[in-house]
Formats: structure tokens, sequence, C-alpha cells
């Protein structure tokens, strides 16, 4: 990670290998009434996880401080934003490697079906998964035609 991490600093840069692609990170708050958010889930000092796509991506984790007038025990507890970070990952491709990518080379095609800490389907396995594509720009076209899901309930592809 660049720069080391600094307080102050609010951008980082981290590039990981072409065979990493699920990253973990923790977050340690100095206060016992502030939380890390990334996602739209809060953490506290569990590790989290993320899948990181071939060339660029980015995880934003927000500190948030819980407002002095919430309870604790409220169910919709009230946070003010304390700061913000950002951490732009880059994974390696095969071209990083001299090796450009063959499309008559035989790969299986997997997708992160659900995180293994967090199961809701519990008939369904977690982790990565293979899926029924044939490639990965045959995946990344059917996930561009989808709709954008606009709540938790909304309905999509199961592979």
């Amino acid at each position: 990670m660049e720069p080391e991490f600094q307080r102050d600093v609010r951008k980082y840069s981290i590039v990981v290998e072409y065979e990493e692609s699920l990253l973990q990170m923790m977050t340690f708050t100095a206060h016992c009434d502030t939380v890390a958010v990334t996602n739209y889930k809060e953490y506290t000092e569990d590790p989290f996880q993320w899948a990181a796509a071939l060339e660029t991506d980015s995880i934003t984790i927000s500190l948030k401080r819980m407002s002095p007038s919430a309870n604790i025990y409220e169910k919709r507890r009230k946070y003010r934003d304390v700061s913000k970070y950002t951490f732009n990952v880059r994974r390696k491709s095969l071209f990083d490697y001299g090796k450009p990518h063959t499309y008559l080379a035989s790969y299986d095609v997997c997708s992160l079906v659900q995180d293994c800490n967090y199961v809701f389907e519990p008939l369904t396995k977690c982790g990565l998964q293979k899926t029924t594509y044939i490639s990965w720009n045959n995946m990344i076209d059917d996930v561009n035609k989808m709709a954008e899901c606009k709540g938790g309930l909304a309905a999509g592809p199961i592979n």
C-alpha cells in the first residue's frame, strides 16, 4: 500500500498480484463510539473481504461516530461522518507478466456467490464458484445488461 497509512492521508494505492482475487482488510478505530463503514456494511474489528476486479477497483471506508444523543441500543443509530479513506486497487493482469490472454485456452469462469462469513442462502455454496459462462467477456456482457439494484429485495439472476 502506498503511501504507508497516515491518519491525515485520504487516498491510497494498492497493487496486488494477478493470482490474488479475494482481498481482506481490517479496520481499527481509535474511539469505541466510531465505526468503519464500507459497501453499506458496518465493521468494527472484524475483517471484511471483497473480490478484486481485474485492472482497477476502489473501495471507500468511511469512519462514522455515533451522535452523542443516540442510544447505543437503538436499532437505527445516528452517525456523523468523521473521515473517509479511498483505496484504489490495481490487480495485475496477465499482460503485466508478458503472458497475453488467449481466448483459445480453456478457462473456468468463477464468481463470488456469497461471502462464507455472511451466508444468506444456506443451501447455496459460498465463496468463488464455477459459473455456466463460457468466457469472462460473456459473463461481463450479461452483468452489464442487468438493471441496477435499487434495493435489497430486487430480483436478479442466479448462476
